[in-house]
């Protein structure tokens, strides 16, 4: 769960295999963390992005891009 993750504000959280984007935009609401969304399916991405916006939440993107090319360094 997000609450054994011990989030602090301004923290970066990414969530690889996001899908449309419920877990990060959890953290991004009620841990005031920034967040990242992964997800290879474009319309889940796009399905994601439209949610937090309609959500009004700042500090969170979606990317469309296979989660096995994602460099977390």
């Amino acid at each position: 769960s997000l609450k054994e993750a011990n989030l602090k504000p301004k923290q970066i959280f990414i969530d690889l295999g996001c899908g449309e984007g419920m877990v990060v935009r959890t953290a991004v609401k009620e841990y005031h963390v920034r967040g990242t969304g992964y997800d290879i399916n474009p319309l889940l991405i796009y399905r994601a992005k439209i949610i937090a916006h309609l959500e009004q939440l700042k500090g969170i993107r979606f990317i469309k891009k296979n989660i096995f090319d994602v460099d977390i360094k």
